[in-house]
């Protein structure tokens, strides 16, 4: 799968925290068609939950299914366990991200793709436009703490799980800081897609 014919879609990226979800919801209030790579996990999980189990043990079974929250506890502390999960349902995300991107490209107009792990994947998900979020660290520890109600050693796992943002720039096409409040970060969304579709 070449996602890097996709001409109209700018996959957005960022680490925990980041605000890439943010971002993503004021490109839908602008009127632009959002993927979530996430929601796309989350049904693939359910569709592959017999997959996992087998792999990760009854422990992950909550009430409906798999419980998400235990089976995330087990990858963020263990990178190779973070890794077997994902050769489980990433051919199975990138399948339907491609077609969904496909019908899309019809449209020929700019669509969005958040992808919380675009740089990790960037070989296979090797999109042309990949825009990264970036955030000062206390302001991420902040933010997921007061979102999640996770502790601050929680989060620095999940963090040190995910490839730095340093490492993650090179790759990137462009760079959005989000250092400031939501409208300071709306402005700065509303000028900058403003620069693609002119």
């Amino acid at each position: 799968m070449d996602f890097s014919q996709f001409d109209y879609a700018y996959a957005i990226s960022g680490g925990i925290g980041s605000g890439k979800s943010s971002v993503c919801n004021i490109l839908a209030t602008l009127g632009y068609k959002v993927l979530d790579a996430d929601k796309i996990a989350h049904q693939v999980l359910r569709e592959q939950s017999q997959k996992v189990i087998e792999v990760f043990g009854e422990r992950i079974v909550g009430e409906g299914g798999i419980n998400r929250k235990a089976l995330g506890e087990i990858v963020f502390e263990d990178r190779d366990k973070l890794e077997q999960l994902q050769n489980i349902l990433n051919p199975y995300i990138y399948q339907e991200l491609f077609s969904q991107c496909q019908q899309l490209e019809r449209e020929k107009k700019p669509y969005f793709v958040e992808i919380a792990l675009l740089f990790e994947q960037r070989e296979r998900l090797n999109f042309r436009h990949k825009i990264l979020i970036t955030a000062p660290k206390e302001v991420i520890l902040q933010r997921v703490q007061e979102r999640d109600g996770t502790s601050q050693m929680q989060v620095l796992q999940r963090i040190a799980s995910q490839l730095p943002s340093e490492e993650k720039i090179p790759y990137a096409s462009e760079v959005i800081e989000n250092d400031s409040d939501f409208l300071g970060l709306e402005r700065k969304i509303e000028k900058w897609v403003r620069g693609i579709v002119s």
